[in-house]
């Protein structure tokens, strides 16, 4: 069965409508920033700290691209890592920037169908990443608690 053209048109629509708020949203952002205050909180930290933070950022990116790799294995799917680690880097951004269900939701099943992938496949791709996250969390939890890092109350 054909989709109909209204549906093919509004989903051409939605997509242009999204691509032209975001510059839009992030234009209006940076006109309300004190940019000099930027400046003098930047200029406050040590170079060596603001580099730290910076690779910081970047291994955590790389960590969560990393489940995607993760479960293109465990589904199979025939997507190479060049085409992978893009779409887990964007979704990451905008699911930090614009909460999970537009990044970590609506875009991967967007980007990935597009690549070419079913949603069954993006479904279980989503459930890992979520799974191995949480598993993440709880490690980390679990070894500050076993170590005492924390004083409980």
């Amino acid at each position: 069965m054909a989709t109909p053209r209204w549906k093919t048109w509004g989903k051409r629509l939605l997509t242009v409508l999204f691509l032209v708020l975001i510059p839009v949203l992030l234009f209006t952002l940076a006109r309300n920033l004190d940019w000099s205050e930027v400046r003098q909180s930047l200029l406050a930290y040590r170079p060596s700290t603001l580099a730290l933070g910076l690779l910081l950022a970047l291994c955590s990116y790389l960590v969560f691209a990393s489940y995607d790799l993760l479960a293109r294995a465990y589904t199979g799917h025939r997507l190479p890592a060049r085409q992978v680690l893009p779409v887990a880097f964007v979704c990451y951004a905008f699911n930090l920037n614009f909460t999970t269900w537009v990044g970590g939701v609506a875009l991967r099943y967007r980007l990935y169908g597009r690549l070419g992938l079913d949603t069954p496949t993006i479904t279980r791709i989503l459930t890992l990443g979520l799974l191995t996250n949480w598993m993440g969390y709880l490690l980390l939890a679990g070894t500050v608690f076993a170590l005492g890092l924390v004083k409980l109350p």
